[in-house]
């Protein structure tokens, strides 16, 4: 299966990631296949998204402003690798760290955010199917797709037809 991230053009809200009461936004993320580490949620206060702001809108960068900034993006550089890995190297870094800069820099969530544009990819079924197949086969897109493809196209609800909520670009 190929998958095409980047062809989902779907924001947050529209995927329901600040309705709390959303039970794939709430549940963990746990890839046992896919990582050694058993922390795959991880989402360190140390590293923080790169604030731009305050380097463009200043005329005068100090040495440590500058050594901040060079810090920060190591961090985030080595936060966006991290995820890379967790994903088995199937999404480019900056898909990545736009997943990571989108989620405010929550692995857990940015994690949730690719695998579901992944699994959106294929259209094989709508938002809040693609979401529950996901959580019922432990975040395995490989799985939930099958699961999908395996359903009679009655019971795919929205496949073959582009979500009322996502629009593909």
């Amino acid at each position: 299966m190929k998958f095409a991230p980047h062809s989902v053009k779907c924001s947050l809200e529209q995927l329901g990631f600040f309705n709390r009461q959303d039970p794939f936004w709430v549940q963990t993320v746990k890839l046992p296949e896919r990582t050694r580490s058993s922390d795959t949620t991880h989402s360190s206060e140390e590293i923080s998204p790169l604030l731009l702001v305050n380097y463009k809108n200043s005329d005068n960068v100090s040495y440590e402003d500058l050594l901040d900034f060079g810090l920060d993006r190591q961090k985030n550089r080595e936060e966006v690798e991290m995820m890379q890995r967790l994903l088995d190297n199937e999404v480019n870094y900056d898909e990545c760290r736009t997943a990571l800069e989108e989620t405010g820099w929550d692995m857990g969530q940015a994690v949730k955010y690719v695998l579901l544009k992944q699994l959106l990819s294929l259209h094989l079924a709508d938002v809040h199917t693609c979401k529950r197949t996901l959580m019922a086969h432990g975040w395995h897109v490989h799985r939930a797709a099958d699961h999908l493809l395996s359903l009679p196209k009655s019971q795919q609800s929205g496949a073959g037809d582009s979500s009322p909520e996502c629009v593909d670009v």
